[in-house]
This record gives structure tokens, C-alpha cells and sequence, in this order.
């Protein structure tokens, strides 16, 4: 789908991103604590030497009982210190003490490296040397989390020469509480943001692809020939999105117009085969001296609210031609569906007496009425009926219905059905597509394919639908349901 390749691009972007800044910080947070933690340990290391110097300036010695006594005199101190969320409740800084030659004279870390020669350790050497010396070891080569800092000061002799050198240690150890609580806060609040990220992922990419997708679905929907409206797209969607739609409906008018003539010549063709049918069938009766009219097979009533057809002058257009409209407009007014009826059976009254058929009519006693455009409901039911005769048997029983649905907003269901073999499974689906049609049961010829096509599109137009499905008794049944009352789309 696209709204979840957009939002997997997205997060795709977003995480590597996200991962290495989250990466990087967390590398930061070390070093910025290893940092924050030798600063400190370089004004005590030069505290502990100016004691030294004092001391040598005095004796010749630089005394490392001195810091010895110190150091004792510490761990012997009784205190709890609550820093944030450790407490704390003895040191953990330790100090040396070599000479000149880089030999220790003391140790407070139990004496353990008192008489070694450090003189090669970066920070007794380069402290030895007049620079900045300092070093990290780790105690146990095997664990990274055993490295302890180190950072040495000179110990000046009163002419200047450095004498010794006082270097104060702490394990990093002390550290990593405050590291790794930091990096969990951290984890924490990225997890917090990556949860964000993907949510406004994810809305984003329907802001994004919701317009996306509803212009999709509206181009399929004229490419099949429904009447449909524009969709909705929101003031989220974005201007160009707005007028994409726009455009697309444009688009959809300008090929109405350009395939018109091709319209034209199609309705064309079905608009002769009716009245020529009529014609051939009223003169195959007259040869055979039937008297000039055929009375009507049902009484005709005019019920209040509706129009009869019969006198109804006005020009009907070209079948096909009703894709092309939008909504009924101004030819809307009320319709009593079974007066349609009634005109489209005498109509075929010629064509049942030379089958030798019959329609049996079952229009109800109530007025079916209903908003619609008087003329395209009459054609549509006059093909309903011409289909039925057509795929009927000479001497077989036609069938047309009206049914009136419950309450005030109920439909009303016109059905014709025939007495022939009925469609083939595979037809079914496709009996309203334009130019498909079937052998005749008559003729075995096959028809236009434009009558039931303008039945699907006059009952579109009136807000309703047009069906067909087999009998289980045998034949077809041809179907518009229209809302009562009628609906201007």
C-alpha cells in the first residue's frame, strides 16, 4: 500500500538518522563524564604537590608519609554522602608518590606499586618532563570497566628543578553509575521520541497518500463508468492535491466531450431498433387484419402528484448520452412508476400478439411515485420489456412487478422477468456492460448491447441500481430499485 511504503521510507530516513545521533551521544556521555571527572583530580594532584614542596623545602625529603597520614586519616573518617542517586560512604581517590627517578616512595592504594620504577608511565614521564601528564590502565586487561585515571603534578625543588612527582588515581568505576544512568535516561527519552517518530511517520504519510488514494480511486471509478463525485480531499491535503482533483474532473468532462460523437452514432443506432421494431410488428398485424389499435391491457389511471406519458411530447435523448449527465436538473418532476409501466406494456402490445406472448402485471394498487425524468424511465422499462420478449419463447408469459418498500424513504423495485433459458453464469457480471449482448431467443441473433447499459445508466441518474440474476424457476429477472421520492445527483 502507499500510505506503508511512505511511512517505511519514512521511519527508514528517520531511524538511521535517529540511531547514529542516539550512537554518538551516547559515546559523548562517556567521555564528557571522563572529562568532567579529571578536571577535579588534576587540582588535587597539585594540592598534594605543594604539600610535597613545603615539606621538601623544609627537610630536603619530600615526606610522603605526609600524604600517607592524609590518606589514613580519610578512610578512617566516618561520613554518608547522598550524590543524586548513589551514596556514598568512602573515597575512592588514591595517590602516589616517586621520586625523580620514577621509583614510588608511597602508594596509598595498599603500597601496591611502591618501589616500581613507573618512570616509562605517560604520567610520570611527561610530568617528569614539564608537560601535562596523565594515563587511564586498566587494571585487568580483560575488563574495560577496571581502566582507572591517573594524573600527575611536579613536586618543585626551590631552585626549580622537579624533585618528584605526586600522582593522584581513580577508578573509572566510581563513574559508571552515573554513566549508565545517564545512557538509560537517554535510551529511555529515545525510545519516547522513535515511539513519536513513528506515529507522525505514519500520520504523515496518510496525510499524505489519503488524497493520494481517494484520486485514485475516483479515476477507476469513471475508467468503469460510474457517475461519481469528485472526492473530498480536506484543507490537509494541500493545495496542489486540490487541484489535482479538480483537474482530474476537468479531465473526465473533456473526454465526455470528445468521445460525443461516438456517443451520437451509438445511441443513433439504438434509438432506430425500437420504433423500427414497433413499425415491422404493427405491419406484420395489419397483413394479417388486425384492427388499427390495440386496446390497452390495463386501465389507465393518473394518480394525483403525476403526469401521464401519453401526450408527453417533449424529445427524449440519445441513450447513451445520459452518461454524460451529471444529474437530472430541470427534467425532475414526480413520475408514477406505474403509469411507466403500463405505457411500455401497451407499447409492446404488437410484438406479444404476433409471439403470441402475454404480460402478466402485478403494479400494485398504490401510486409508486417517485422524482425522475418521465421519458428516460419509460425508455428504460420499454427495453426491460423488449429484452424479455426477445429471450422468451413464442407463447410464453412475461412478467413485470412493482414493488413499494416500507416507510416514507423506501424504494421502489421494478422487476421484468422472462420465461427463457436464462444467462449463462459468465455472463451474468457483464449483461450491463455497452456493446455486450446475447443470441436472441426470436432472432438468434445477437442485439446492440446498449439496452441494458441505458437501463444501469437511467437508474444511476435516479440514485438507484439496475440488476439481473436467474431465476430458479427458469429465466431472468431484470431489476431498477430507485429510491421513492427520487434523488438529484
Amino acid at each position: 500500500m502507499l500510505w506503508l511504503r511512505f511511512s517505511l521510507g519514512f521511519l527508514l530516513i528517520i531511524g538511521t538518522g535517529f540511531y547514529f545521533f542516539v550512537d554518538r551521544l551516547l559515546e559523548d556521555v562517556e567521555s564528557q563524564y571522563l572529562q568532567a571527572a579529571e578536571e577535579p583530580m588534576v587540582d588535587m594532584a597539585h594540592l598534594f604537590a605543594a604539600q610535597a614542596e613545603a615539606a621538601f623545602a623544609q627537610t630536603g625529603s619530600l615526606m610522603p608519609e605526609l600524604l600517607q597520614d592524609a590518606f589514613e586519616g580519610a578512610r578512617k573518617r566516618a561520613f554518608s554522602a547522598q550524590v543524586y542517586d548513589m551514596r556514598k560512604t568512602g573515597i575512592d581517590t588514591h595517590a602516589y608518590i616517586a621520586g625523580a627517578d620514577g621509583i614510588v616512595l608511597y602508594d596509598s592504594n595498599g603500597g601496591r606499586s611502591e618501589g616500581k620504577d613507573l618512570s616509562e608511565f605517560n604520567d610520570i614521564m611527561r610530568t617528569l618532563g614539564g608537560r601535562y601528564g596523565a594515563r587511564s590502565t586498566r587494571d585487568n586487561p580483560a575488563d574495560d570497566r577496571s581502566s582507572v585515571m591517573y594524573v600527575g603534578a611536579p613536586i618543585y625543588a626551590p631552585d626549580g628543578t622537579i624533585v618528584g612527582v605526586v600522582s593522584v588515581a581513580r577508578p573509572q568505576a566510581t563513574m559508571f553509575f552515573f554513566m549508565d544512568q545517564t545512557k538509560r535516561r537517554i535510551g529511555q527519552a529515545g525510545k519516547i521520541a522513535a515511539a513519536g517518530a513513528i506515529v507522525a511517520g505514519i500520520l504523515f504519510s496518510l496525510l499524505l497518500t489519503i488524497p493520494a488514494r481517494r484520486l485514485t480511486d475516483y479515476a477507476r471509478a469513471v475508467k468503469r463508468g460510474e457517475r461519481v463525485a469528485p472526492p473530498k480531499l480536506g484543507w490537509l491535503s494541500g493545495g496542489e492535491m486540490r487541484t489535482l482533483g479538480v483537474a482530474f474532473e476537468e479531465m473526465r468532462d473533456e473526454l465526455e466531450g470528445k468521445n460525443y460523437a461516438e456517443r451520437y452514432v451509438q445511441a443513433l443506432t439504438h434509438e432506430l431498433k425500437s420504433p423500427l421494431a414497433a413499425i415491422r410488428g404493427a405491419s406484420e398485424l395489419l397483413d394479417e387484419g388486425m384492427p388499427a389499435r390495440t386496446p390497452d391491457p390495463i386501465p389507465r389511471q393518473h394518480p394525483q402528484g403525476s403526469r401521464p406519458l401519453r401526450g408527453h411530447h417533449r424529445a427524449a435523448p440519445p441513450p447513451l448520452e445520459v452518461e454524460s449527465r451529471k444529474s437530472l436538473g430541470d427534467a425532475a418532476e414526480p413520475v408514477d412508476l406505474r403509469e411507466v409501466a403500463r405505457e411500455a406494456i401497451a407499447a409492446a402490445a404488437p410484438r406479444l400478439q404476433k409471439r403470441g406472448q402475454r404480460i402478466d402485471a402485478d403494479l400494485g394498487t398504490e401510486a409508486a411515485t417517485l422524482s425522475g425524468d418521465a421519458m428516460l424511465l419509460r425508455m428504460a422499462v420499454d427495453n426491460l420489456i423488449q429484452n424479455a420478449i426477445d429471450f422468451s419463447p413464442p407463447g410464453g408469459a412475461i412478467r413485470v412487478a412493482i414493488k413499494r418498500g416500507t416507510g416514507s424513504g423506501g424504494e421502489i423495485a421494478l422487476s421484468v422477468e422472462d420465461c427463457g433459458p436464462g444467462l449463462p453464469e459468465y455472463a451474468v457480471a457483464r449483461a450491463f456492460e455497452r456493446f455486450y449482448s446475447l443470441k436472441h431467443q426470436s432472432t438468434g441473433k445477437k442485439g446492440s448491447g446498449l439496452g441494458l447499459c441505458f437501463v444501469r445508466e437511467t437508474a444511476a441518474l435516479h440514485g438507484g441500481t439496475a440488476s439481473i440474476e436467474n431465476r430458479s424457476a427458469g429465466g431472468a429477472r431484470a431489476s431498477m430499485t430507485l429510491p421513492a421520492g427520487g434523488r438529484d445527483r
